[in-house]
């Protein structure tokens, strides 16, 4: 007969598939029914361990999210969400060219920046996947002045 797993078993289960933050753990293994001082136990030991870091999650999570094409106001939404305080992101955040990041994400929909119909579309979608103003405003003028795509 198997017994029922403790809410470490499970915290250790979810952070075998991927890094979770310690919000994310606190929802997941509740969902299971677990009562708060045995999940706050367990995200205790886990943190001891090493099983689990919401430093390296947010560093893990910050540069999937780059690799995406994800600007900076998005991620800090998502990582806001996942209970990550906008300290611990920021020497991540400080390491990104976000300028950089927005100009490779938006190559492929350059044409749109020269076009000044298309460009209010173009600066939307750009603000829609969580670039600045300034940083679209700066891709823009990039895409204007060059032809290379």
């Amino acid at each position: 007969m198997q017994t029922e797993k403790s809410a470490f078993e499970v915290g250790v289960d979810l952070l075998s598939r991927r890094e979770h933050s310690q919000t994310e753990l606190r929802q997941k293994i509740g969902q299971k029914g677990y009562e708060s001082d045995d999940i706050e136990a367990a995200i205790e030991r886990l943190v001891e361990l090493g099983y689990q870091s919401d430093e390296r999650f947010c560093e893990q999570f910050i540069r999937a999210k780059v690799s995406r094409g994800d600007g900076p106001m998005k991620i800090r939404s998502a990582l806001s969400q996942r209970g990550i305080k906008a300290q611990l992101a920021q020497p991540i955040f400080a390491e990104q060219d976000w300028y950089e990041i927005a100009l490779e994400v938006s190559r492929k929909r350059a044409e749109q920046a020269r076009d000044f119909k298309q460009q209010q579309k173009f600066t939307r979608w750009l603000v829609g996947r969580g670039f600045d103003f300034d940083t679209v405003r700066k891709v823009i003028s990039y895409w204007q002045r060059n032809e290379e795509f």
